[in-house]
């Protein structure tokens, strides 16, 4: 058995090398799209007020020739964009200006920094700084000035292709300027980067770059590169020529950000908890530092109460600063490493450092934990605390590229526990392949006392806008352990198979089609079928509606007696309304038989925006299952943005399931100046009788010292 491990795990490499060296044959540099970034001296810099008036604007490096993405791959747009670019020793600036034949039917709805523009006119600049044809950041501001940007790596093929679930590019955040201004024949908007908040090789004098527009108006998303199928085709962007990065002002200064909290506790037991501590981030070119001592997480909403209609575990959003920044590295095929499970409670302390030296990213965290987690053992029916103050996370991430847009990697992680550890290592490869394929594959393997096992995935993937589809095997061994990352189930062999295809038009009435195939079977390695999946689906779009139904047939064994064998026959259906301008409505019912037991689910969610301010959200989850008791949640949200800086957020929750809950979450957020925040928070738990009613004061102040 092992022999045969070492073999695939032999054929991998080898299959990799031969790979990537293919795809580095392959790689093209014809019809490429160049824009010139024309430099300007300190006092010549425009006012970032939105507005297309400065004087330097004139000369700047300009481009006009976009072309539709979608719905019509290559198509003219139908509204014309000019983009200028210039640059001084501190910043790069861009210009976008939009014109609209109609120009009240530009649309806004985002207010809050880093939301997703799905149904706003907008623009984005994507840069490639390293010219590695791979990674890249992306600035976008709406028509309302609402800022959002992002770090993509390998064209975002971990987010999509493999890797863990949801777009975590959007976690990262610097500091710019965006503001934009409506006009006679459309909008504007005005950019200011600063090349301090860039990692980039000073030798290089060309950056990758593309530009992006959405046009609410007629569902359009426009591009200056053509970039294929793929938004994030960074391999596919233009050039921008003529900088000078050797004279660029890069030093940044050392960051300290001490903070205190004050935590009343109002019920059941009065007492007030004082607390401090302090973030350090030293910025440099290449590599950031990040270090955080006794950090504080008051101000991250608590996790809504979900309904799990799945047979593995929920995997939940990681939303503290700390481990969200430069987190991209660290997604690989087989998810390794989960920050959830890192300081559930409480951290005492976590350093973190994330860079890239020539062709190598870097990534190292270390970080002590200082909880008590609840176990619960089989045979008893109390639960009893397990201690976890002794719990360090130890976390190496080293990526190379390789070819045009390839690469490979190596992780290791360690989890010491006061009565032991946990230790993993692994290699893995993402390789780009002709017609915008991706070859992806990992070995892990994982020790413990007395308890040592493998892992190996590996997949063949093309996501495109029209065809798409995913073929892969993987093999988890029974021993195999990765407590610090999300494996969804052990003792797994098999493979999985999907398919769609999508079909866009340009139509007010019918916009879409879209078709998908799946199949999964999986056994033990004792050889028994345990998991047999077949899905199909359909979804269509007509003008603001949207309507799906996924029919699905599933064999599987119980998920906590693997003697029981269930077929569940299940229909799902999504319905959803999304107007430009005021509501929004869907639903996602579930009806059939799961694990021999009628089920019915429905979960209809309304969101209303009387103003561009004003958002109020109300969901309802209902689950009926046979011979069980009634699911339901029940929650009111109501965020009001005064403005980028300051919003009021709160959330009422009502949960019914075996003891009544009930939760009040209120956060009232200021940024009072660049990252310095005042936060206040109110929290009010009701589980049966017991009640417990908080209140969070956090006051945060960043310290900038140029001491190097």
């Amino acid at each position: 058995m092992l022999s045969f491990k070492i073999l695939c795990l032999v054929f991998i490499v080898c299959l990799t090398a031969v790979v990537l060296e293919v795809c580095v044959s392959i790689a093209e540099e014809a019809n490429v799209k160049v824009i010139p970034a024309v430099r300007i001296e300190p006092d010549e810099s425009p006012v970032i007020d939105g507005k297309l008036d400065d004087e330097c604007w004139k000369k700047a490096g300009k481009v006009t020739d976009f072309i539709q993405f979608e719905p019509v791959a290559g198509g003219k747009p139908k509204d014309p964009t000019d983009v200028y670019v210039l640059f001084d020793r501190e910043k790069l600036y861009v210009g976008f200006e939009c014109f609209k034949e109609n120009p009240d039917r530009v649309a806004g709805m985002q207010v809050k920094r880093d939301s997703h523009f799905f149904q706003d006119d907008f623009v984005e600049v994507f840069l490639d700084t390293y010219h590695d044809r791979r990674n890249c950041y992306g600035f976008a501001i709406n028509c309302l000035g609402t800022l959002a940007d992002r770090r993509i790596a390998n064209e975002g093929s971990a987010q999509t292709e493999g890797g863990p679930r949801g777009d975590r590019s959007r976690a990262w955040d610097c500091a710019w300027e965006g503001k934009a201004a409506r006009t006679e024949s459309g909008w504007t908007a005005e950019m200011a980067i600063p090349f301090c908040e860039l990692r980039f090789s000073k030798k290089g004098d060309t950056w990758g770059i593309n530009f992006w527009r959405g046009n609410e108006e007629f569902d359009e998303r426009d591009t200056w590169a053509d970039v294929g199928e793929k938004e994030l085709g960074v391999s596919r962007f233009g050039v921008l020529v003529g900088l000078t990065p050797e004279d660029f002002v890069v030093s940044r200064p050392l960051e300290f950000k001490p903070y205190a909290t004050v935590k009343p506790r109002i019920s059941s037991e009065r007492e007030i908890e004082p607390d401090a501590g302090l973030d350090i981030r030293y910025p440099s070119p290449t590599i950031t530092a990040d270090f955080t001592f006794n950090p504080d997480f008051a101000q991250i909403e608590a996790d809504p109460e979900q309904i799990n209609l799945q047979d593995i575990e929920l995997r939940l959003p990681e939303k503290r600063p700390f481990f969200q920044e430069g987190m991209e590295l660290f997604q690989t095929p087989i998810e390794l490493f989960y920050t959830r499970r890192v300081g559930i409670e409480d951290l005492m302390y976590g350093a973190k450092a994330v860079g890239k030296l020539g062709s190598y990213n870097i990534a190292l965290l270390d970080c002590q934990s200082d909880d008590t987690q609840e176990l619960e053992e089989e045979e008893e029916v109390e639960e009893e605390q397990h201690d976890e103050t002794e719990n360090n996370h130890f976390v190496f991430r080293a990526q190379r590229d390789v070819g045009t847009n390839s690469s490979i990697g190596l992780l290791g992680v360690n989890k010491q526990r006061a009565d032991g550890h946990n230790r993993i290592g692994a290699v893995d490869f993402n390789a780009a392949l002709p017609s915008d394929m991706r070859l992806m594959g990992q070995y892990a393997a994982s020790w413990l006392p007395g308890k040592n096992d493998d892992a190996y995935v590996v997949s063949l993937s093309k996501r495109a806008k029209a065809v798409s589809y995913n073929l892969g095997y993987g093999d988890i061994g029974p021993d195999f352990e990765a407590e610090p990352g999300f494996i969804e189930r052990t003792d797994r062999r098999g493979f999985k198979a999907e398919t769609r295809y999508e079909y866009n038009r340009d139509s007010r009435i019918f916009k879409s089609l879209r078709g998908e195939i799946e199949y999964e079977r999986l056994e033990n390695h004792a050889g028994i079928k345990t998991n047999d999946r077949r899905k199909i689906g359909m979804m269509s779009r007509i003008s603001y509606f949207f309507i799906s139904v996924e029919p699905e047939w599933y064999q599987h064994v119980g998920e906590e007696d693997e003697s029981m064998f269930y077929t569940d026959r299940i229909v799902s259906f999504f319905t959803g309304w999304f107007p430009p301008r005021w509501a929004s409505l869907r639903s996602r019912i579930l009806m059939g038989k799961q694990e021999g037991k009628k089920t019915f689910f429905i979960g209809p969610e309304l969101s209303i925006v009387p103003t561009e301010k004003l958002r109020l959200e109300l969901n309802l989850d209902r689950l009926d299952r046979e011979g069980e008791r009634l699911e339901l949640n029940r929650r009111l949200g109501i965020t009001y943005q005064f403005s980028q800086q300051m919003f009021f957020r709160t959330t009422f929750e009502l949960t019914r399931f075996e003891e009544g809950e009930r939760k009040i979450f209120a956060l009232y957020a200021w940024e009072f100046r660049p990252e310095s925040n005042f936060f206040l928070v109110y929290t009010d738990y009701k589980q049966g009788d017991d009640v417990e009613r908080m209140m969070f004061v956090k006051l945060a102040y960043l310290l900038k010292l140029n001491i190097f």
